[in-house]
C-alpha cells in the first residue's frame, strides 16, 4: 500500500497528534458492499442448476417408464415394419411435448418470481427476453440430453424378446 504510506506520512506532517485507523482501499470497500449481491447471485446459479438437474432426472424418468410400458406396442409396430428411427422420433414427440407443457406452466411462474425478485437483479430486468431464451435453450438442451438413453432404448428394441417375454 504506497499510498497508505504516503497518506499517514503526509497526515503526520500537516498534524502529528492525528492517528489514521481503519485504513482500507476504495476496492476493499466496494467488495464488502458487494458480498450481499455475490452470495445471492452464487445461491440462485446453484438452485438454477439443480432445478436443470432435477428437470433432467424427471424426464429420463418419465421416458424410462414411456419406454418400458410401451415396449410391447413398440415391438409390435417394428414388427410390424416400423423402423428404428420412426419408433425413435415417436419417443422423442413424446418428451417434446412434455417439455413444452413444462415450458407453458413455467414461464408465467418465470415471469413471476422474476417480478418478485427484481431488487436482487442486476443488469438483467424481469423482462428480459435474453435471460428467458438462455433459460428455455437449457430447459430443452437438458430434457434432450437426459431422453437420448431411453430414445436408444426403445429403437433397439427386439419385437421377438419382447413377444417371447409377454
Amino acid at each position: 500500500m504506497p499510498v497508505a504510506s504516503r497518506a499517514r506520512a503526509t497526515l503526520a506532517a500537516l498534524h502529528p497528534l492525528v492517528q489514521p485507523y481503519d485504513e482500507i482501499t476504495l476496492a476493499d470497500v466496494v467488495a464488502r458492499a458487494m458480498v450481499r449481491e455475490r452470495v445471492t447471485a452464487t445461491l440462485l446459479t446453484a438452485l438454477s442448476a439443480l432445478a436443470v438437474v432435477l428437470l433432467a432426472i424427471g424426464v429420463f424418468g418419465l421416458m424410462s417408464a414411456l419406454v418400458t410400458e410401451r415396449s410391447q406396442e413398440m415391438a409390435i409396430r417394428m414388427a410390424l415394419g416400423a423402423s428404428a428411427r420412426r419408433i425413435a422420433r415417436h419417443v422423442l414427440s413424446y418428451a417434446a411435448r412434455i417439455v413444452a407443457v413444462a415450458i407453458l406452466v413455467g414461464l408465467p411462474i418465470a415471469w413471476g418470481a422474476a417480478h418478485a425478485i427484481e431488487s436482487l437483479l442486476y443488469v438483467v430486468t424481469p423482462s428480459s427476453l435474453t435471460a428467458y431464451v438462455w433459460g428455455l435453450i437449457a430447459i430443452v438442451g437438458a430434457a434432450l440430453l437426459a431422453s437420448v438413453g431411453p430414445v436408444r432404448r426403445a429403437a433397439r428394441i427386439d419385437p421377438l424378446a419382447v413377444m417371447r417375454g409377454s
